[in-house]
């Protein structure tokens, strides 16, 4: 069988035991359906950046779901839980420098994980950690970090790190603005494509244009 036959594998080759536990998720399915090659909706992580898709974006949609119950891929929900990374991301961006973590929170996120690895419940952890607003943002940044060192989403990268804009990009972010505002979305366009040849991404939301 599969399974045993990959740990004869390992330890034949190794000579030890390389994990105490082996939890299989269940079934990815697409669009509720099979994924499979013939039926033409077997995609790859590099499918995903293709289509302009930070891959940590999959390990939060995957994250999302209990590794006992089965998960259904779509775009949209991927489009989701990549909106939700930024959102992270963003948030983040503007803390203190991490100091002296929150205990509670830290010993909830370890009981979660303890519970048969119930990582939408760890997710929401985080989530209530990130908006209490009692808490000083280097404390949340501090156990946000130890929380990542399991959720792998790179937050390290980000914590208390502001976007740093050079000027050149500043101006072009200010003439797409102008061109949006004239209504003048092929110049729009144009504008949009030079700041990302230039590294950065920009989101056009209700509260202004983001940029990353």
């Amino acid at each position: 069988v599969h399974h045993e036959n990959e740990l004869a594998q390992s330890v034949g080759c190794c000579g030890i035991y390389e994990t105490r536990f082996w939890m299989h998720s269940e079934f990815l399915t697409i669009n509720d359906g099979k994924m499979s090659k013939s039926l033409g909706n077997l995609y790859t992580l590099r499918d995903l950046i293709g289509e302009g898709f930070d891959p940590r974006a999959y390990r939060y949609f995957v994250l999302g779901a209990h590794y006992r119950t089965k998960l259904n891929f779509t775009w949209d929900a991927l489009h989701a839980a990549q909106n939700a990374l930024h959102n992270l991301q963003d948030t983040v961006r503007g803390w203190d420098q991490p100091k002296i973590g929150c205990a509670e929170y830290e010993e909830r996120f370890l009981l979660a994980l303890n519970d048969d690895l119930n990582t939408p419940q760890a997710l929401a952890i985080v989530w209530e950690l990130v908006g209490d607003s009692q808490l000083p943002t280097a404390g949340k940044a501090q156990s946000l970090l130890k929380f990542d060192q399991v959720l792998g989403l790179g937050l390290s990268e980000y914590e208390s790190k502001p976007v740093v804009v050079p000027e050149d990009v500043s101006a072009l972010i200010v003439k797409r603005e102008e061109a949006r505002t004239q209504q003048d979305w092929e110049a729009s366009d144009r504008l949009r494509s030079e700041i990302e040849a230039r590294g950065f991404t920009i989101e056009d939301t209700e509260k202004g244009t983001k940029i990353r």
